[in-house]
């Protein structure tokens, strides 16, 4: 055989097995046949981190800019530190205690990949890729100067006043951190279920998010985890929370049902009324819908539904009082989109008597955020308020006069989201932080 033929006959084989591969291929694309399944999940996965990677970080990207900190009004600012937890032009998360005009007077560093440096523990998808990995959502600065924070949806985690960690937990730790009167700490956590038929609740179809509060010892032990769901169960409220299903023959619903947003208790300090210390207030966004309960036998005493819209924040005022940031999402065409404080008060048997808006600024005063927000009632009474994507701390005197503001500028026009802010006691001042960051060195 020449030469030629020789080449000819490699030339065939060659196309020949080539062309093999191709169809086999393509036939096991089709058909889900060795390599092709795995090969199609690995670009699945390959594109969804692409995508991951290069997306815009809408925490950084909110139009606006600075003044940063302005002092409009400082007679009538409530005297203070405030802490802020934002994030940044490096995309950092950053948790900070300023003084009025802005200085910083102490800093915690609270970096996802130091303090979560392998990532594992974690349902799968969620680990971060990338800064700031995750906001923290739901901070408390305890008397020791260390910092209690949720890492959304991921962690709970507790940090000295140098920032070293004094324990964590990966309990996809959510939205609030609030202390009790016995110094117990409650942090929003969750059970994911990747198939809901699975757990004890009925009517639930594929995966289920089950909103879980927890409570935590200073020291870190987890004493109780306590299930939202359970909640409406043992008040015969279930179907509250099958309302986002329009279905007419079932009313199964899938994923985040109630949204856990907030676990606070009425303060042993306060004058008690219908409600009475040790009562425990409970905001759930996607239903619309507070209650009020007794934390020992989940004994329901008063609920609202319906008078605000995806709120967040419910605070106990007075024995017969509580109010709540309504973010008021929705567009009527008709007035620019604004959210609010609402007040409701109730009777001495817990039922709505009546409910009007407090704080609800105008002009430069005015405020929206479609998520996150909320609010801190002050000793003067002002209030401060988070508008969380708008990147803004305002702080409004019951008129809606405008006396002080922190407007999360980063630059190029932009501004971080503002995920949590707190107008500090005065004696948190810039000696307390000093004398605590010497203590743990």
């Amino acid at each position: 055989m020449s030469a030629n033929s020789d080449r000819v006959s490699r030339l065939i084989f060659i196309l020949s097995a080539v062309g093999l591969l191709l169809g086999y291929g393509a036939a096991s694309a089709i058909y889900g046949w060795f390599p092709g399944a795995q090969i199609g999940k690995a670009l699945k996965v390959a594109e969804r981190t692409y995508k991951d990677l290069t997306r815009p970080q809408p925490e950084v990207n909110i139009p606006g800019d600075g003044p940063r900190f302005q002092v409009y009004d400082a007679g009538r600012m409530q005297p203070g530190a405030t802490l802020v937890v934002s994030v940044g032009e490096d995309l950092l998360n950053t948790a900070r205690i300023h003084a009025p005009d802005g200085s910083v007077l102490h800093q915690w560093r609270t970096d996802w990949f130091e303090i979560w440096p392998d990532g594992s523990g974690f349902p799968k998808g969620r680990q971060p890729k990338r800064q700031p990995g995750t906001t923290m959502h739901g901070v408390r600065v305890l008397p020791d100067a260390s910092l209690v924070f949720n890492f959304e949806h991921l962690s709970t985690v507790r940090v000295d006043a140098c920032s070293t960690v004094m324990w964590k937990h990966a309990n996809l730790g959510h939205h609030f951190v609030n202390i009790d009167n016995d110094g117990d700490i409650w942090v929003g956590a969750e059970t994911f279920h990747s198939q809901a038929f699975r757990t004890r609740h009925p009517n639930f179809g594929g995966r289920l998010n089950e909103d879980t509060y927890q409570q935590i010892a200073p020291d870190g032990t987890i004493r109780r985890t306590l299930s939202v769901l359970d909640l409406l169960l043992e008040n015969d409220l279930m179907g509250l929370a099958f309302m986002g299903t329009l279905a007419n023959k079932s009313t199964r619903v899938v994923g985040d049902i109630t949204h856990l947003n907030d676990v606070d208790f009425f303060p042993a300090d306060m004058e008690p009324g219908y409600f009475k210390p040790g009562d425990m207030i409970v905001s759930m966004r996607n239903i619309n819908t507070v209650v009020v309960v007794d934390p020992e036998t989940m004994e329901l005493k008063h609920r609202a539904t319906g008078m605000f819209l995806r709120q967040h924040d419910p605070d106990f005022t007075s024995g017969n009082s509580y109010v709540v940031f309504d973010n008021r999402n929705m567009e009527t065409g008709e007035e620019p989109q604004r959210s609010r404080v609402l007040e409701m008060t109730v009777t001495d048997q817990g039922d709505l008597a009546s409910y009007r808006e407090l704080y609800r600024g105008e002009g430069d005063a005015a405020y929206f955020t479609n998520v996150m927000g909320s609010q801190q009632i002050l000793p003067n009474g002002n209030a401060l308020v988070i508008s969380s994507f708008e990147g803004r701390v305002l702080e409004l005197t019951p008129a809606g006069d405008l006396v002080w503001e922190h407007r999360n500028a980063i630059g190029d026009g932009k501004r971080g989201v503002v995920t949590e802010a707190e107008r500090l006691p005065p004696a948190m001042d810039a000696a307390f932080f000093e004398e605590k960051r010497a203590a743990c060195g």
